[in-house]
């Protein structure tokens, strides 16, 4: 039943696209219904932008065509993108340079069946063109000046080879070896064309059904049912690469219109001076992939012992870098390196039940020295231990989330997802074409005069919407203003009780326990919230109250004898570890509480906004269809979400290098050599024939004190960066989140002032030309009711069988 519901969902998105992409072509060619884009004016459909729409509604009949879901892979630059699709894959489908490889977007999509990777390029003419073209170049006079500036390497002399032979590209190229190369002169040539100032086709290959595909089975999807739709990963220029900055628009097309994004980061270079660069690439990745956004933290594996932990990884990505654009659950700390390496040596196994020769795969030596170390010769030909070994290398490269809660999901869902994101597009457009042309239509019914004041009264809406938008951001200032000051108190009563409960810890030595947690819990859920102070005093009361909010446990050290001397090095850090958990308890306590009070101080100021906002907007509107009969008209609000404050703690970091290695000269005293220490020897003196001798020996010392003292520094370091916490989480999405409201609110009053305005010029026309216009638009509109109908119902009806995919997923 399920089978045969897909099915018919399918037929019925083919059937509603056909019908919008005729529709739209047919306006770019009726007279007069389309026209040229003005500076300064926005339209709905204007001769500009109406061959885009009918591109994403001819992108989505391409992917129904195999009910394919788009998950697009974007990589921050040298942050391994190749190496995490080639773990997706299990096998090398892409090659792993130094310099970037993806000169356009290539497709990489499952294939049940295909164990050794086929690219096909069936859209090969544009490129075959091209080098026509730099073949003639190359031989000018001219030329030879540009060419001698490149940089001469072995790949760049082989491309000039191939341009000279005039030797065009293939449709097919079978094996890993080809496709390299394919990928590597593509790449090139990108980079000649830019040299030679000649125009690269980058327009021809903008569209799913225009790129490259390279079909492969991948290798943890081959026992999955096809679920009636296949799983494409879209390889994407990275949006910081050197030198492929005119690639910037075709990824933020790409994204859009993707099914959804996987984002690589380096888990090296997250807290590194070009922080603030790769935020600003993944806010921009975001905002285009809202909702559809999953990030792997690549490089996990040189993580050292003061690294954060997985999931203080997830939280900084989600709450710091991604400012809440993506949740916890959706980002991934990884070694794509290990996964990539477990996977194809898994593959290897299931398809030959043998590892190939090292000396022909060089991969071979680097799973090997993974798996088994530098002396691995001995166990490589063992296909049990390497099964076991290859197994282990996977967990630990914790690949395994991402793949079960991204790509088999993905895989899964595939069918419903193609038919959902087709369906969403079909609504989008039919309201835009419903809008638009029954304005048209009614608009030439009317007089100029009638138009004009039309216009100006949305000029007026628009200065409301601005006077809105002012009165907001006032708004806004104020609260944030009311905030800073009520935080600044409250940080300075959790940071001092912290170290009150602190320092009790090492008055006593003993753990802290939290008790009556769950008392505490009910106590605030019943506490009212009218305003700020009596959510303070529900949340606050009984974490100021000290004597009542801990009980003493088990002792980690006598306070007595600040200086612990331990024997050896395991000792000396298992006590440490004790301390730690001590500590990072106590702190973990302060930055939940701390949470709660921002939750509770911004709760009144979102509930206001959306009131205040919402009241506005829909005034606005109901006043401008009072006066129009655009009936369509609607705007989404989007609220900033709360975004939570993270202390930055870390109990390890603060408690480095707190154990000392120390060295003591220790006397032993033992029998004396020679015949005199052998006679005492045999006669068992016990005083004769000894001699005294010092050894250097070893041992480990922690100093209370010092652990003390450098908490305390901890905290209050961690306490005095929390002003700039606020303004990161709070007042940032803040103003972010209002100036994308008001824009987007702006830009469709702009919208329809455009279309009034070409309908003024409409009215130049000829009494006999506005009436064939107006049959014509009468014409076009006719069915777009029952389009968006329809394209309503589809969107309604597939929603259901994504929730069932889901629920059996979970």
């Amino acid at each position: 039943m399920h089978e045969i519901n897909i099915e018919l969902l399918r037929e019925e998105a083919q059937r509603l696209l056909q019908v919008e992409i005729e529709l739209l072509e047919k306006m770019q060619n009726e007279p007069g219904v389309i026209s040229e884009a003005r500076k300064g004016e926005q339209q709905t459909f204007d001769r500009t932008s109406i061959p885009k729409h009918i591109e994403v509604l001819q992108g989505e009949l391409a992917k129904l065509e195999g009910l394919e879901m788009v998950l697009a892979v974007v990589g921050t630059m040298k942050a391994g993108k190749s190496t995490a699709i080639n773990a997706i894959v299990g096998t090398e489908v892409l090659p792993n340079r130094n310099r970037p490889m993806t000169a356009l977007p290539t497709l990489i999509r499952h294939t049940p069946g295909q164990t050794e990777p086929l690219l096909k390029f069936n859209n090969s003419h544009p490129i075959n063109d091209l080098i026509s073209t730099l073949h003639n170049v190359i031989q000018s006079p001219q030329s030879k000046e540009m060419l001698q500036g490149l940089d001469s390497n072995r790949d760049m002399d082989e491309l000039l080879s191939l341009i000279t032979n005039q030797t065009l590209f293939n449709q097919t190229y079978q094996g890993a070896d080809a496709i390299f190369g394919f990928l590597k002169n593509l790449n090139d040539l990108v980079r000649l064309s830019s040299e030679l100032e000649v125009d690269f086709p980058f327009s021809s290959y903008d569209e799913i059904h225009e790129m490259p595909v390279i079909e492969v089975e991948f290798a943890q999807l081959r026992e999955m049912d096809q679920a009636h739709g296949r799983l494409t990963l879209l390889d994407t220029p990275g949006p910081n690469e050197s030198g492929q900055q005119h690639l910037r628009k075709m990824l933020k097309e790409q994204l859009s219109k993707a099914s959804a994004v996987l984002a690589v980061l380096d888990f090296t270079q997250l807290k590194s001076d070009a922080d603030a660069e790769v935020r600003k690439e993944l806010e921009d990745i975001a905002s285009v992939a809202e909702g559809r956004l999953y990030t792997l933290v690549n490089k996990f594996d040189q993580k050292d012992r003061h690294g954060d932990n997985e999931e203080q990884v997830k939280a900084f990505v989600a709450e710091n870098l991604m400012q809440g654009l993506i949740k916890k659950a959706d980002v991934f700390p990884v070694s794509s390196r290990w996964g990539y390496l477990a996977n194809r040596a898994k593959h290897e196994i299931f398809l030959h039940k043998r590892l190939p020769d090292p000396e022909k795969q060089p991969w071979i030596v680097d799973f090997a020295e993974e798996a088994f170390g530098r002396r691995w010769e001995s166990k490589i030909n063992d296909i049990e231990e390497v099964q076991h070994a290859a197994e282990q290398l996977w967990q630990d490269s914790l690949f395994s989330k991402p793949m079960e809660n991204v790509i088999r999901s993905a895989h899964a869902r595939a069918a419903a997802f193609a038919i959902d994101s087709a369906a969403a597009k079909l609504v989008d457009n039919a309201e835009k074409l419903e809008n638009f042309l029954g304005l048209r239509e009614t608009a030439l019914a009317k007089s100029s005069r009638e138009l004009q004041q039309q216009i100006d009264a949305l000029m007026s809406d628009i200065g409301r919407i601005e006077s809105s938008e002012k009165t907001t951001q006032r708004q806004i200032n104020d609260t944030l203003s009311s905030i800073s000051e009520s935080t600044s108190k409250v940080f300075e009563k959790i940071e001092k009780n912290s170290l009150d409960a602190l320092n009790e810890y090492f008055k006593e030595g003993k753990r802290i326990e939290r008790a009556h947690a769950a008392e505490k819990k009910s106590r605030q859920k019943k506490q009212p919230a009218p305003g700020i102070k009596s959510t303070f005093g529900a949340f606050f009361s009984p974490f100021f109250n000290l004597e009542n909010s801990f009980e003493q446990g088990d002792h980690d050290f006598n306070p007595e004898n600040p200086i612990i001397r331990c024997e050896n090095s395991k000792e000396s850090k298992t006590l440490m570890n004790r301390i730690e958990k001590s500590v990072e308890g106590e702190m973990k306590h302060a930055e939940n509480t701390m949470q709660e009070a921002m939750a509770a101080l911004l709760n009144d100021f979102n509930v206001n906004f959306k009131n205040d906002v919402v009241i506005s907007a829909q005034k606005i509107i109901n006043d401008m269809k009072g006066r129009m009969t655009d009936d369509g008209f609607s705007v989404n609000i989007k609220i900033p979400s709360i975004n939570s404050v993270s202390l930055g703690f870390s109990a390890d970091e603060m408690l480095q290098d707190i154990i000392q290695k120390k060295t003591e000269t220790v006397i032993y005293r033992r029998r004396q050599k020679g015949a005199w220490g052998g006679v005492c020897k045999l006669f068992g003196t016990k005083d004769w024939g000894f001699e005294n001798y010092e050894e250097e020996e070893n041992y480990f010392e922690i100093d209370i004190r010092k652990v003390k003292e450098s908490v305390t520094a901890g905290i209050a370091k961690t306490f005095d960066g929390l002003g700039n916490s606020v303004t990161e989480y709070i007042e940032q999405p803040l103003k972010k989140g209002t100036a994308e409201f008001f824009n987007e609110f702006k830009s469709k009053i702009e919208q329809i002032r455009g279309d009034l305005l070409q309908s003024i010029r409409d009215q130049e026309h000829s009494k006999s030309e506005q009436a064939a216009l107006s049959k014509r638009l009468a014409s076009l509109k006719k069915n777009v009711p029952a389009t968006l109908h329809d394209s309503r119902e589809l969107k309604a009806d597939v929603r259901p069988l994504l929730n069932a995919e889901a629920q059996v997923l979970a």
